[in-house]
């Protein structure tokens, strides 16, 4: 990198590596952590989403700007107009409306936060006619994006700092527009950012040609092999991602929706 910029990777080492069995029966003790110990809890979140929490996502209105090729990008503003300002990447297949928790805690700790909903999910355009597939024609339109997002709609208000905060799939979008962009930073923190692809029991090789097989043979517009259209998460128990029931529920809620 360039230029210094402060980089907090949270929770993982190895980019979306699934959570084993022995994580889940021993979760984090976040309360035993240095800093604040006032965190939300999970036993009410759906409560709450149907009252004050979908009150405050809600209050924030949906704009647009044109992305790459004219691609409508989604996004919302939180706090408007404060000094430091939060650029929220999510990870894939992840709405921004799935993070309005933490937007809240950033609100409610005097951050403005700007949330964008990448090309291909979340309310931003699709470029395939089947809109249930998260396509990108190139991994860089993503920065592309998040570059335009940030001089054309972030800067306009003219914040003292700008973060980024990502998740997953925005960590890889973040980490290459830190490279490229180190100058327009003040912080970057990433949880579970995906630096790399895990390829399970295939070496990287051999799932490089697999997948260049496949894309040759469909355009490489077609689903991965064995993916397909949403179906919905009926098995908590086998669940990878988290070890939050409430929060888990959550999440299908608003894929259903």
């Amino acid at each position: 990198m360039r230029k210094s910029v402060l980089v907090v990777v949270l929770l993982a080492v190895t980019a979306c590596r699934p959570v084993s069995k022995v994580d889940r029966a021993d979760p984090i003790d976040f309360l035993a952590l240095p800093g604040t110990t006032v965190f939300d809890s999970d036993s009410d979140v759906l409560a709450r989403w149907d009252t004050t929490l979908k009150t405050f996502y809600d209050a924030a209105p949906d704009e647009n700007f044109s992305g790459l090729d004219g691609v409508p990008i989604h996004y919302r503003v939180f706090g408007r107009g404060r000094s430091n300002a939060v650029v929220l990447v999510a990870g894939r297949t992840e709405p921004i409306v799935k993070f309005a928790e933490v937007i809240d805690d950033l609100v409610r700790e005097n951050f403005a936060v700007y949330a964008l909903d990448v090309r291909g999910q979340g309310a931003s355009g699709r470029m395939l006619p089947n809109t249930q597939k998260g396509y990108v024609l190139n991994f860089h339109d993503y920065v592309a994006d998040l570059d335009t997002f940030i001089q054309t709609v972030v800067k306009k208000d003219a914040p003292t700092h700008v973060m980024l905060l990502s998740h997953s799939m925005g960590g890889g979008i973040t980490t290459l527009y830190a490279d490229e962009h180190p100058e327009e930073l003040t912080a970057l923190a990433m949880t579970s950012p995906m630096l790399e692809i895990n390829t399970g029991s295939f070496p990287a090789p051999v799932a490089f040609s697999l997948g260049a097989t496949a894309c040759s043979a469909t355009d490489g517009t077609a689903y991965a092999i064995g993916y397909g259209d949403y179906k919905e998460d009926t098995d908590f128990a086998n669940d990878t991602v988290t070890s939050s029931q409430p929060r888990w529920a959550w999440k299908q809620q608003l894929l259903r929706e």
